[in-house]
């Protein structure tokens, strides 16, 4: 210990420009800390928000609401509305929800004719997504609206962004009024300038070296802006008061002495001795600030501590290292360029203080505990919440939004609320389940405090359609199957009647023949009439048989055509109630389409039954009247049944 103590003065060279090419390259790397720096997170470990920012990261993917509050006369409005939000729905990664949807839910984003809110949603992560979209949706406002609508971008994500910025610049703007001030106070202390420039340079490089270490640390896990705001102040007040105690000591133990042997002993001296303390008094503030690192709530108090913590061990470095080899290098200068003379050789006002303070020190303890009491009193009474617009400096831009958006909408489409609902078994999206949701909303809407919600709650009697369609599938397979079997009953039927028609057409050929042979003859026909009988027997029983097919054919194909009217009709109302039900009636339509095709077949067959069938028809007319210009035939006895029956079946044929 005693060696890391004393380094500075054994080496002071090495060891001063070793701390200032540290320092000068960490302070190159803070430049670009900003850069770095994560948004401010509310979630706090254990707490049932911070399971539902994982649960909905997990599930929908992170992202941020950026609320855009329009305003302006109806007509205007309904001009430029419609097409800003279809321009921002074209963003990358974005999603619009706007009063001029057809969405449930969107006509609570136009509370009054002159006044519409589109809620944009971005999916990714929120310490990315705005830094990169925010522009786009800034240059996308402002081509696509003008006077005399006006556009408000609000949003949580959107006014955290400026509370960074402006944290920021406090900081660097109570830095600019910090340093002036601390110098002055240790010029005061000092009376010399070359000793007050030893601590507000180690308090500055402290604190430029934490803004580098800050950069790298935020490239291993996400950090804040309290990060730099809490290193700034800790690090100037840690850095000065660190090495004033070494530069104190070391002017003490130095005397009026100017020779290198006394600088050597008085620097080694303030080097062990208040290196010491000051690394007691680091050990304590980092030993703190590691208890408050282990219960720490969210990102942002985890910042804050991580800046101190980082600040703290600099500055102690910096102490025990710089400061004695400065010290060593200026030696009896350090009392050079005095400012203030101290008349005496005896303690000051300070000094004499501290010796009546330390001879009763309990009154004193007494006093300064109930000093810090009574300004602590006020803690009691303080405000707490999470940030908002109203922590924004007067004229931001995000604050005058959020203020325009409050008034007109409520502060809640800012910063809404989430709620997840979920199940352990089976899906959320039973009909009993959605009708949950539906009425869960609608308690929350009726609390008076509540301006509006959004949810799957009003998609409950939209998805019955959609619960439905597995039923609805079923039935239609069913009816395709049952349809399927009378398509082959048709073919059979078909195919029965097409034999019928070949037996008419054979019978008419025999009784062709016989009555051909009759026509040749001179005498009797016992034979050929015989021959005619058959083949009109075959004929007729071909008929009946024709007859007998066709009439089942009909009755299968008003079957088909009933079935498949019921198909096309379920498929139809599928389709027109779920989107995602047009692959399914695709199939239906494949089958019906299959199906269409096999009547047409059946169609063509029943068509090609009519060419045999008018075929015969011509024949039996011609034998008709082949029969009824016999001269010689007619004294046949079976001539008149013979007649008779080619009579009937030409009639038959014709319809009659």
């Amino acid at each position: 210990m005693r060696r890391l103590l004393t380094f500075g003065v054994r080496r002071p060279r090495a060891a001063l420009i070793g701390w200032l090419v540290a320092t000068v390259g960490l302070a190159v790397v803070g430049l670009g800390v900003q850069s770095h720096l994560s948004a401010s997170t509310l979630g706090v470990a254990g707490s049932e928000s911070a399971r539902e920012f994982q649960l909905f990261d997990q599930r929908f993917g992170p992202s941020v609401t950026v609320p855009i509050l329009l305003e302006g006369p109806a007509a205007s409005l309904d001009r430029q509305g419609p097409v800003l939000s279809r321009a921002l729905a074209g963003l990358k990664n974005a999603r619009v929800i706007s009063p001029w949807d057809s969405q449930p839910g969107s006509r609570q984003l136009r509370p009054i004719p002159t006044a519409g809110l589109i809620i944009v949603s971005v999916d990714s992560p929120p310490a990315s997504s705005l830094t990169s979209i925010e522009p786009s949706i800034r240059q996308t406002i402002d081509r696509l609206t003008r006077r005399p609508v006006t556009a408000h971008v609000s949003g949580l994500a959107a006014i955290g962004d400026q509370l960074e910025k402006s944290s920021l610049d406090a900081v660097h703007r109570a830095e600019l009024i910090a340093i002036p001030i601390v110098g002055l106070v240790l010029l005061l202390v000092f009376g010399s300038l070359a000793a007050a420039a030893i601590p507000a340079v180690l308090g500055a490089g402290t604190v430029l070296a934490g803004f580098g270490m800050i950069a790298l640390l935020g490239r291993l896990f996400p950090i804040t802006e309290a990060a730099i705001s809490f290193a700034s102040m800790m690090g100037l007040a840690l850095g000065v008061d660190y090495s004033l105690l070494v530069v104190s000591r070391f002017r003490d133990e130095l005397g009026e002495a100017r020779d290198p042997e006394a600088v050597r002993r008085a620097a080694t001296a303030a080097a062990v001795r208040a290196g010491r303390t000051v690394g007691f008094a680091g050990a304590a503030v980092g030993l703190a600030m590691l208890c408050a690192l282990v219960v720490s709530a969210g990102t942002l108090l985890l910042s804050a501590v991580l800046g101190v913590i980082v600040v703290v061990v600099l500055g102690v470095l910096s102490t025990v290292i710089a400061a004695p080899a400065a010290l060593i290098l200026m030696g009896p200068r350090v009392r050079r360029h005095r400012l203030v003379t101290r008349r005496g050789t005896g303690p000051g006002f300070w000094g004499r203080f501290a010796e009546r303070s330390l001879s009763r020190p309990m009154v004193l303890e007494a006093i300064v505990a109930g000093g810090l009491l009574a300004l602590a009193l006020p803690a009691l009474s303080l405000a707490t919440g999470p940030p908002d617009a109203r922590q924004l400096p007067p004229g931001s831009a995000a604050r005058d939004d959020f203020n325009e958006l409050t008034r007109v909408v409520g502060s809640g489409w800012a910063s809404p609320f989430e709620m997840i609902g979920v199940v352990t078994n089976g899906t959320i999206t039973t009909q009993p389940r959605l009708d949950a949701l539906a009425r869960a909303q609608r308690a929350v809407r009726r609390d008076p405090a509540v301006a509006g919600v959004l949810g799957p709650g009003a998609l409950a009697a939209q998805a019955r359609p959609l619960l439905t369609a597995r039923r609805d599938v079923r039935r239609a397979d069913l009816n395709l199957k049952r349809t399927a079997k009378q398509v082959k009953g048709l073919a059979a039927s078909l195919g029965q009647a097409s034999a019928g028609a070949q037996r008419v057409e054979a019978g008419f050929g025999m009784a062709s023949q016989a009555i051909t042979s009759l026509l040749n003859k001179s005498g009797g026909g016992t034979g050929a009439v015989a021959q005619l009988h058959a083949g009109l027997g075959t004929a007729t029983a071909g008929a009946g048989q024709l007859d007998h097919g066709l009439a089942q054919a009909q009755t299968a194909a008003d079957g088909i055509a009933k079935g498949c009217g019921q198909a096309a009709t379920g498929a139809g109302q599928l389709a027109s109630s779920i989107d995602t039900g047009l692959s399914i009636a695709g199939q239906l339509s494949t089958r019906l389409s299959a199906t269409a095709a096999q009547l047409r077949s059946g169609s063509t067959a029943a068509t090609d039954l009519a060419a045999p069938i008018d075929s015969a028809r011509r024949q039996l007319t011609s034998a008709a009247n082949a029969l009824g210009a016999m001269q010689v035939g007619r004294i046949d006895p079976g001539y008149s049944a013979a007649a008779a029956a080619v009579s009937a079946a030409a009639a038959s044929l014709d319809g009659g």
